[in-house]
C-alpha cells in the first residue's frame, strides 16, 4: 500500500499548491474588479434622478453591460491561465503516477486534455441541488449580479432610502459580493481542470491503475459531502468527481495495482486539528477516523450539536449526505439512526 499512500501524500501537498497558484490568477483579475467598481460608481454618479421606478429599465441596462464586459474580460484572463496551466498539470500527474509504478507510462496528448477541461461538466451541489456546470457556465453565473442590485434598488425605493444609502448597498455587492465570486469560479475552475489532467493520465495508463480513491481536506472547513466521500474508492470513471461544490479542495487520486507498485516509498497526510496545528498522519486515515480523535467541541463545531451527538453516537459522516451528495436534514439523519439502530 506504499505506492498508493505516497499518491496521497503527493497529490494532497501539490492540491495547496495549485489553491495557492488559482490565488495568484485571481490576483491577475483584480484590476478588472477595481475598474468595474469605479464604472459603476461614475455610472450611479451620472443623475440622481435615474433612482426612480420609471428609470430603472436605463440604468439597469447600463449597470448589466459593465458587469458583461467586466466577466468577459474575467473569461479571458482565466482561459489563458489555465491554456498554461493544463501542459504542466498533466505533466506533473504523469510524473507523479511515474515515481509509484515500475513501468512505463503513457502521456496523454496536451490537445485531448484542454479538448476535456473545455467541455467538463462539474457536478456542482448547491443548496440541496446538483448544478452541472462547465468552466465557461461558472463564468456565466457571475452575470446574475445585477439583478442583485436591481432588487436592492426597488427596495431602497420602496424603503424611502436615500440615493447615498443605495449607492453604497450597490457597491457593497459590485464590491464585496462580485469579487467573492470571481474568487469561487476561479479556485472551482483550477480544481475541475486539475481533476481533468489526473482522469486523463489515468485514462491513458489504465494498466497500472486498480481504481481510484477520494481524497479530502482533512480540517473543520470541509463540506459534509467530502467528509463523507475521503477514503471511499471507485472504479475508474465512475461516481462523482471533483470539485462537488464550489470551493472544493477534494481530489480523486488513482490507485495502483500492487503488480507494478514501486515497494519501499511511503506517504503521509497533512491534517489540520482545532489549535491550528498541522501534523502528518497516516496515508490510510480518512476524515471520519481522524475526526473521531478530535475533540467533542471541534466535533460540534464542524458538524453543528446535534450531528455531532449522531457522530459520537456511532453514525459516520457518509451519513449526512445523501446518494446524491445532498445534505440531509436533521430529522432524515435521525430516522436513518433509528433504522441502523
Amino acid at each position: 500500500m506504499s505506492a498508493n499512500e505516497y499518491l496521497t501524500d503527493a497529490s494532497t501537498r501539490h492540491q495547496i499548491m495549485l489553491q495557492r497558484l488559482s490565488g495568484g490568477s485571481f490576483n491577475k483579475l483584480k484590476p478588472i474588479l477595481e475598474k468595474l467598481q469605479k464604472d459603476i460608481r461614475a455610472r450611479l454618479s451620472n443623475n440622481p434622478t435615474d433612482f426612480q421606478m420609471h428609470r430603472l429599465t436605463a440604468l439597469m441596462k447600463d449597470i448589466q453591460a459593465l458587469f458583461d464586459a467586466a466577466n468577459s474580460e474575467v473569461s479571458k484572463q482565466l482561459n489563458l491561465d489555465l491554456e498554461e496551466f493544463i501542459p504542466y498539470e498533466t505533466d506533473f500527474q504523469y510524473r507523479m503516477l511515474g515515481n509509484a509504478v515500475t513501468t512505463e507510462l503513457t502521456l496523454p496528448a496536451i490537445e485531448q486534455v484542454v479538448a476535456a477541461v473545455t467541455t467538463a461538466k462539474a457536478e456542482l451541489i448547491s443548496g440541496g441541488v446538483t448544478k452541472r456546470l462547465t468552466i465557461s457556465e461558472m463564468v456565466e453565473t457571475l452575470g446574475t449580479k445585477p439583478a442583485t442590485i436591481e432588487n436592492k434598488i426597488r427596495a431602497g425605493i420602496i424603503e424611502g432610502k436615500s440615493v447615498d444609502q443605495m449607492v453604497r448597498d450597490i457597491m457593497r455587492v459590485a464590491n464585496q459580493a462580485h469579487k467573492r465570486d470571481v474568487r469561487t469560479v476561479v479556485r472551482t475552475a483550477f480544481n475541475l481542470a486539475g481533476s481533468q489532467a489526473r482522469q486523463a493520465v489515468t485514462n491513458q495508463n489504465l494498466d497500472v491503475i486498480s481504481g481510484e480513491k477520494w481524497v479530502s481536506t482533512l480540517d473543520g472547513r470541509t463540506s459534509f459531502v467530502c467528509q463523507g466521500l475521503d477514503g471511499k474508492t471507485f472504479a475508474v470513471g465512475e461516481g462523482r468527481y471533483p470539485p462537488a461544490h464550489m470551493n472544493c479542495r477534494s481530489l480523486r487520486i488513482p490507485l495502483v495495482d500492487q503488480r507494478y507498485a514501486i515497494p519501499g516509498i511511503k506517504g503521509k497526510r497533512s491534517a489540520r486539528d482545532e489549535s491550528g496545528t498541522v501534523s502528518q498522519i497516516s496515508g490510510e486515515t480518512t476524515y471520519n477516523s481522524w475526526l473521531k480523535k478530535q475533540s467533542a467541541a471541534f466535533q460540534d463545531e464542524v458538524l453543528g450539536e446535534d450531528r455531532a451527538k449522531l457522530f459520537r453516537g456511532g453514525m459516520n459522516v457518509d451519513k449526512f449526505t445523501d446518494d446524491n451528495g445532498c445534505t440531509l436534514t436533521l430529522a432524515e439523519l435521525k430516522s436513518l439512526d433509528s433504522i441502523t439502530l
